[in-house]
């Protein structure tokens, strides 16, 4: 089936009983939100993996998204907020996981989260990155850089109206990926990120 995409990487669910196509932002409650949407219940909220949330889901791709009638929606995240919850994933939850970021990044050579920074955000790749390093435009736009979502939320400012969205589709929200970890950027790291994902806080007006 041509609208199916197989390797996932648009991050597109599709929720035809809900009439709703979820767009998903990596580090963006995105796990939640597809269990949520997909009313599947999460066994462990602190867990690292949720394969069996996403092998239970149907992933479309955007010209999909567009032309079979559903809700396009997506959640998204501070590209501040969304390198921390990166870091801490990928670094103090699941180290093994932070070489899949960059070629020939150490972990144990990560002294914390702006030094995670440093090594990370001015450096990866501009084609083909990481998919958790992608831009929230990456994930929500055309190619022509057309927002493509109709109804779009900011995870920090929206929490009423998320769960109110789901509550009208006979859903509640699932917490997934959670953690204890405090952390906090530099003015340095604030910068970098601002400078990598420039035009995610200009096209979602983010404040800086």
């Amino acid at each position: 089936m041509t609208h199916i995409d197989l390797d996932r990487r648009q991050n597109i669910v599709w929720f035809p009983k809900l009439n709703v196509n979820y767009f998903a932002v990596t580090k963006s409650v995105c796990t939640a939100m597809m269990a949520s949407l997909g009313k599947i219940d999460i066994i462990d909220p602190s867990s690292s993996r949720y394969d069996y949330v996403y092998d239970s889901l149907t992933f479309i791709t955007k010209e999909y998204a567009q032309t079979n009638g559903c809700k396009n929606v997506s959640v998204i995240r501070h590209p501040y907020n969304r390198i921390v919850s990166l870091y801490k994933h990928f670094v103090l939850k699941d180290p093994s996981r932070a070489k899949e970021l960059l070629e020939g990044l150490e972990v144990t050579e990560i002294k914390d989260v702006d030094d995670f920074v440093a090594k990370v955000i001015p450096h990866f790749p501009a084609k083909n990155p990481n998919h958790h390093l992608k831009s929230i435009s990456y994930f929500l736009c055309d190619e022509e850089g057309k927002v493509i979502p109709d109804l779009i939320f900011k995870i920090e400012e929206d929490k009423d109206e998320i769960s109110t969205f789901l509550a009208s589709l006979g859903c509640e929200f699932k917490v997934a990926n959670i953690s204890s970890f405090n952390v906090e950027l530099s003015k340095e790291s604030i910068d970098i990120i601002f400078e990598r994902y420039q035009k995610d806080f200009n096209l979602f007006k983010f404040e800086r």
